[in-house]
């Protein structure tokens, strides 16, 4: 009896060992979970702030990225040509090749061009009419204005005009007086031009203008009448592989401001009459040449 209560005894005594280790166990595995949670939560908030920078890094990069792509013109894929007539805009290889089609005609190119020009102006004081040889030489640039049309185009240019009948001396009786009757003008001017194509090589066009400058004159009526004209012009042309032009010009010529000098001649003494410079005409020169585009 004594030696069961013994046994007895022994195992409570085991089983609350057991107990207590068990409930030992339970309170470190308690513990070290709950650090494990604090640990996950401390760093899991700095992991996602630093993911969250990286994403607003991210988002500034690409704002800037577009930014630039829209707005910079490499200049290495951007060449005014390019720009001009929208060979980076073109939506497929059709009209991209079309665009450098335009480009290799130097369609919308600005293009340095000299012109060479002979004819006619005819000019009157009161009845005194004078048909005088001329000459014109011009220098400018040309630009056909690729962006807003495919066939308008714009000019500006010098040009100055010679215009005298001193050949005509040559044929006068020596002993006859010759009245030295000759004009002169300087302008700078602008003219638009339309032109269409008749062939590969060959196009068509036509325009007018508006110049400003200065301008000389004499004859029988005038020791010399000089100041400030301006002019309008029409122009009709031919053009020869964007190259060689043949023009036909009109102008006109309007005196605005200046002085004159009045040479008393025999039939304006004996018939007075007050000339003004109200009383010259307008001269007119009708000329055909050749401009040479380069």
């Amino acid at each position: 009896m004594y030696f069961k209560k013994i046994i007895i005894c022994f195992i409570a005594s085991i089983c609350m060992t057991y107990g207590n280790h068990k409930d030992s166990n339970i309170n470190n595995d308690s513990n070290l979970q709950d650090k494990i949670d604090k640990f996950k939560q401390r760093y899991n908030t700095s992991i996602n702030i630093s993911i969250e920078r990286m994403e607003k890094v991210k988002d500034s990069i690409q704002e800037v990225y577009e930014r630039e792509n829209k707005h910079t013109l490499k200049l290495e894929q951007n060449s005014i040509e390019n720009l001009q007539i929208g060979v980076n805009d073109a939506k497929n290889q059709k009209e991209k090749e079309v665009a450098l089609q335009k480009l290799n005609n130097s369609e919308y190119k600005t293009q340095l061009f000299l012109g060479l020009q002979i004819g006619s102006t005819f000019t009157a004081v009161l009845d005194n009419i004078n048909v005088l040889p001329t000459i014109n030489l011009k220098i400018g640039f040309q630009n056909f204005l690729g962006i807003a049309s495919k066939n308008i185009g714009l000019k500006i240019y010098f040009d100055s005009f010679l215009a005298s009948n001193v050949l005509s001396s040559l044929k006068n009786n020596p002993f006859v007086d010759f009245v030295d009757s000759s004009f002169s003008s300087t302008n700078i001017n602008a003219e638009v031009m339309y032109e269409m194509p008749i062939s590969s090589f060959l196009r068509f066009g036509f325009g007018g203008g508006f110049g400003v400058g200065y301008m000389t004159y004499k004859d029988a009526y005038w020791d010399k009448l000089n100041g400030f004209a301006s002019n309008i012009s029409l122009l009709f042309y031919f053009s020869f592989k964007d190259t060689h032009k043949l023009e036909i010009v009109a102008k006109t010529f309007f005196y605005h401001y200046g002085s004159y000098v009045t040479r008393k001649l025999d039939n304006v003494v004996q018939n007075p009459n007050n000339l003004y410079s109200s009383d010259f005409t307008q001269p007119i020169n009708l000329s055909i040449g050749w401009v040479y585009v380069f």
